[in-house]
């Protein structure tokens, strides 16, 4: 992906995630995106894997509306920023970190973490028999369904008893899930 120059309201975001990562000495960072656009989807259990992300040590750059207040978070408001500023975002934490993961629903931080070459947690909790052709080589899929077409290898199945689905309107959401990284 081709470099672009951050807009004002970019460059805004990217001191303040500069200003976390001094002030937290984190080494690694996790950026999520837990929501999309097109269907109004928002994981339910993106605070409580945002705090365990916290515990863990790693700054968190949510791209998603959260309710936490953490030193080591920096909330962006996707809809003051372009996608232009996302890709530089990322790549700036990719280049001034140790580490940077991506945790995010099937959205448009799919292809842009892979264009980045960002290992990417992919929540993908709804059947969608079409999967296999938006698995990028770094992405990795938490899910309760098996694809046939999706190698295992890119799998994490949630065995019984390790998820529960839980509906609030269109919201659904695996509880009692630890982060593998």
């Amino acid at each position: 992906l081709e470099s672009s120059a951050l807009s004002a309201q970019g460059e805004a975001v990217a001191a303040e995630i500069r200003d976390c990562l001094c002030r937290t000495k984190a080494r690694k960072a996790v950026c999520c995106h837990f929501g999309t656009r097109s269907s109004g989807y928002l994981y339910p259990e993106r605070d409580a894997l945002i705090a365990q992300l916290r515990r863990a040590g790693f700054a968190v750059v949510s791209f998603s509306p959260t309710d936490l207040q953490d030193p080591g978070l920096v909330a962006v408001d996707v809809a003051r920023i372009t996608p232009a500023d996302t890709i530089e975002l990322l790549r700036m934490l990719k280049r001034d970190t140790q580490g940077l993961y991506v945790l995010s629903v099937n959205s448009l931080f799919w292809p842009i973490s892979a264009g980045l070459d960002v290992p990417n947690l992919g929540l993908h909790i709804f059947h969608d028999a079409s999967v296999h052709q938006y698995i990028y080589p770094n992405l990795f899929l938490v899910t309760q369904h098996i694809y046939p077409r999706v190698s295992p290898r890119r799998v994490f199945l949630a065995p019984d008893g390790s998820f529960a689905a839980r509906r609030a309107g269109n919201r659904l959401g695996f509880t009692n899930f630890t982060a593998p990284f």
